[in-house]
């Protein structure tokens, strides 16, 4: 004789306010690479928005101007893709897939690496330099040893050397010369961490 059983399942679904951070996103390449974009932005935009000639002609405030306009722009971009992710798991998963975050870094990529060029040749056509030049661009120099795995890092050194080279025995004019220099070439590390963003983003868009 057989005996029929019915089981009823009963689904209970709990909700919480509770405001949950996607800390596992700071730990993937992504995440790392942006925390030292937006670093390297703030110092960068700090630096050229302290030191930049307000008063100055025009020819020697638009590289200095475009530098910081593009700068602020992908800090502040970046920053808030930053902010996306670690706020919502979903949004870290998501925007990877999609054209927006690729083409953002690649024209990140560009705008950066043409201001901070643009910038750079600038302050290397001036005639004259700061109080103890040398000295504060061998810091520079030192500064960047920790990143030489990028290839535009060490592009950004040889240029500083030629410009000790050229300014060598000019007079001292100008406040903030060399802090200028150093935001530009911090503008260049920023591209080549623009750059490996933008490979991963291809990558991850056309896996989907």
């Amino acid at each position: 004789m057989s005996t029929q059983v019915t089981v009823h399942r009963m689904v209970t679904t709990t909700t919480t306010s509770a405001f949950l951070v996607n800390v596992g996103y700071i730990k993937t390449f992504p995440g790392i690479v942006k925390i030292f974009q937006i670093l390297l932005g703030c110092v960068a935009v700090g630096i050229i928005g302290h030191y930049i000639g307000w008063n100055g002609h025009s020819d020697e405030l638009v590289p200095e101007l475009f530098f910081l306009l593009i700068a602020t722009t992908c800090l502040i971009t970046t920053t808030i893709l930053l902010l996306s992710c670690l706020c919502s798991i979903a949004t870290a998963s998501i925007i990877p897939k999609t054209l927006f975050e690729t083409l953002y870094h690649l024209v990140a990529t560009l705008l950066y690496f043409a201001s901070a060029l643009y910038l750079l040749i600038h302050l290397t056509n001036k005639r004259y330099r700061d109080q103890q030049y040398v000295a504060k661009t061998a810091a520079s120099v030192v500064l960047f040893h920790g990143t030489l795995s990028y290839l535009l890092v060490c592009s950004s050194i040889n240029l500083l050397r030629e410009v000790v080279a050229r300014n060598d025995g000019y007079k001292i004019h100008e406040t903030g010369y060399n802090s200028k220099l150093f935001s530009g070439a911090l503008g260049l590390v920023n591209t080549a961490l623009y750059i490996l963003s933008s490979i991963y983003s291809v990558r991850t868009f056309r896996r989907g």
